[in-house]
C-alpha cells in the first residue's frame, strides 16, 4: 500500500471529494460533505481511517500497524501504518469501511436519497416504508412507461413477506434489505433459466463479500438453489420468477431478502444469521444495495453474452456443502451423500456413501 494507491481507492467511491479544509498539509477525503479518511502529507506513510467502535480495538490489538488516531478520536477513528503488519486486502477492507461508517451515519431518509441518485438515468426506483410483499409490485405497470430494463423497489418492513414455497421471511423494520426488482433481459437462451438464477445469487453474494474482510470470503456460499450462507446459517434468500417465451427468457422478476442490521430472529427458521451478527456492527443496507445492482447488471450482461458456463462454474466453486458427505433427507429417509454435480437445468445431484446417484428438484431434498 502506498498513498497514491490509498487516495485512487478513495476516489473510487461514488461522490467522494478530496480537500484541505483544515490546513494545507492534511488531505482529506469526504462523503457526502463527512470525513472518512485523511492522509497529512508531512507523514504519508499514516492514513487515518473512521471506524466502528466495537472493530477499533479489535484491529489495534491484532495489528502493530493500527492505533488510535490522535486528533480524530479515540473510539471512531484509527491511525493505520503503510509498509507495516496490515496486509494490502485488509488495507483496502478498512477504506471500504471507513466510507461506509459514514454512510451508516445518515438519516434513513438521506441513505435512500443518496441511493436515489445512483438510480438516476439507470433504472427505475421507489422505496416503500411499508407493504405487504415487494413481489406484489405493479412491476408491469411501470413497465408500460419506463425506458428503462431496471425496475427496483425496496421496504423498510413486508407485513406478509415470504420465502419459497410459502415459507414466511421475519424482518425487523427497517433492519434490513428488502427489495424486489423486474428486469428485462435481451438474447438469453430459454435453456439457462438456471443459470440466471445462479447469475443472481452469485451477485448478491459478491456484494456481500465487499464488505466483508477477505479472510471471511471463505464462509460465505451459497445453498443450493440460491440461499446465502454464512458457515451454516442463512444470511439471504431469494425468489426468481422467469418469463419466457419458448426460445427466449424475455424477463425476471426477483424478491430478495438480506438479514442485514438484525440482532433477534423471533420465527421458528432453524438457523438465520445477520452481518451484524456475524461482523458485530452495522451495515448501511443501501450501500449494500448499491454494490448489488452494480454487481447484477455485470453478470446480466456476461450471461447475455453467452458466459453461461463460466457462471455455472463460479457458482459451484462457492457452493455450500461443496466438499466432503453431509447429511440429508428425502422422501425414502436420511442418508449421508456429497455433492456430485448441479446440472443446468437445476437439479441437484448427489452421490450416496454406496456410490448411488440421486437427483432432485427444489424441495425433494432437505439439508440436515
Amino acid at each position: 500500500m502506498n498513498i497514491e494507491t490509498f487516495r485512487l481507492e478513495c476516489l473510487s467511491f461514488r461522490s467522494v471529494t478530496e480537500g484541505f479544509p483544515f490546513d494545507g498539509e492534511t488531505l482529506v477525503f469526504k462523503v457526502q460533505g463527512k470525513v472518512f479518511a485523511a492522509v497529512s502529507l508531512r507523514r504519508p506513510d499514516v492514513v487515518a481511517l473512521k471506524c466502528a467502535p466495537t472493530l477499533t480495538e479489535q484491529l489495534r490489538e491484532r495489528y502493530h500497524g493500527v492505533g488510535e488516531a490522535e486528533h480524530w478520536g479515540k473510539t471512531r477513528w484509527n491511525h493505520v501504518r503503510m509498509h507495516s503488519d496490515v496486509p494490502d486486502d485488509v488495507f483496502l477492507f478498512l477504506i471500504r469501511h471507513a466510507y461506509a461508517e459514514t454512510l451508516l451515519a445518515m438519516p434513513k431518509k438521506a441513505q435512500v436519497a443518496f441511493f436515489a441518485q445512483r438510480a438516476e438515468g439507470a433504472f427505475l426506483y421507489e422505496h416503500l416504508h411499508t407493504t405487504d410483499t415487494l413481489m406484489h409490485y405493479p412491476f408491469a405497470l411501470h413497465e408500460q412507461s419506463s425506458p428503462y430494463p431496471l425496475i427496483l423497489a425496496t421496504a423498510d418492513l413486508q407485513r406478509a413477506g415470504h420465502g419459497g414455497a410459502g415459507t414466511h421471511w421475519e424482518a425487523e423494520n427497517g433492519k434490513n434489505l428488502l427489495l424486489a426488482y423486474r428486469l428485462r433481459l435481451n438474447g438469453v437462451p430459454a435453456r439457462d433459466a438456471f443459470a440466471l438464477n445462479q447469475a443472481t445469487a452469485l451477485s448478491l453474494r459478491q456484494a456481500v463479500a465487499y464488505f466483508l474482510p477477505a479472510a471471511m470470503h471463505e464462509a460465505l456460499t451459497l445453498k443450493w438453489p440460491n440461499d446465502v450462507y454464512y458457515e451454516n446459517e442463512k444470511l439471504a434468500g431469494m425468489l426468481v420468477n422467469t418469463q419466457m417465451t419458448s426460445t427466449l427468457i424475455t424477463s425476471a422478476t426477483v424478491g430478495i431478502g438480506l438479514n442485514v442490521n438484525q440482532c433477534v430472529f423471533r420465527s421458528d427458521a432453524p438457523n438465520p444469521t445477520s452481518l451484524r451478527l456475524i461482523l458485530g456492527y452495522d451495515l448501511p443496507r443501501f450501500l449494500l444495495l448499491e454494490r448489488f445492482v452494480d454487481v447484477l447488471r455485470q453478470n446480466m450482461q456476461r450471461l447475455a453474452q453467452g458466459e453461461a458456463e463460466t457462471l455455472r462454474r463460479e457458482y459451484a466453486a462457492v457452493l455450500y456443502r461443496r466438499t466432503g458427505f453431509h447429511p440429508y433427507k428425502d422422501a425414502t429417509g436420511r442418508f449421508r451423500a456429497r455433492i456430485a454435480n448441479v446440472l443446468p437445468t437445476g437439479e441437484l445431484q448427489l452421490t450416496d456413501e454406496n456410490g448411488q446417484k440421486r437427483t432432485y428438484a427444489f424441495k425433494e431434498v432437505t439439508f440436515l
